[in-house]
């Protein structure tokens, strides 16, 4: 049990998959219970794109000669806001990955490089996250000590 582990960070991962199956009030509760187990501080990451609902980003690259015409729109990151704000107002580190998926223009390319950056709808492509251990690294590992 986590309670029993008594650690000093806890990371939350997918807190849009609490916020869209639950209303605001569960995600709240969520945070509540976990930041007192946590002895230093609780870490809620970003999530990272999601494509639209009946269709999946291999789709587009399959079908797209140009791959950067694959592209998701930034407002499609879930939630990523009311998340953000809601970590703020409960003194809750948010850590967002919104630049390292999103461009600056607001454009989330489906590929960089020779890299897809979403296996399906929901999911990240593991291979495209392992080329951002270094940008995780800095943004997570001061937040662990």
């Amino acid at each position: 049990r986590l309670k029993d582990l008594k650690p000093d960070v806890i990371v939350m991962l997918s807190a849009h998959a609490i916020y869209e199956t639950a209303p605001r009030q569960d995600f709240v509760t969520a945070l509540t219970m976990l930041k007192p187990l946590a002895r230093k501080r609780l870490v809620v990451v970003g999530d990272n794109p999601t494509y639209a609902k009946g269709s999946q980003p291999q789709d587009c690259l399959l079908r797209e000669a140009d791959k950067r015409r694959c592209v998701l729109d930034e407002l499609e990151v879930p939630n990523t806001a009311v998340i953000a704000a809601v970590c703020a107002s409960m003194n809750v580190t948010f850590v967002s990955q919104r630049d390292l998926f999103c461009t600056a223009d607001h454009r989330c390319p489906l590929q960089i490089g020779r890299l897809s950056t979403m296996t399906d709808a929901d999911h990240a492509n593991p291979y495209y996250h392992l080329t951002l251990a270094r940008a995780l690294d800095e943004r997570l590992g001061p937040l662990l000590t």
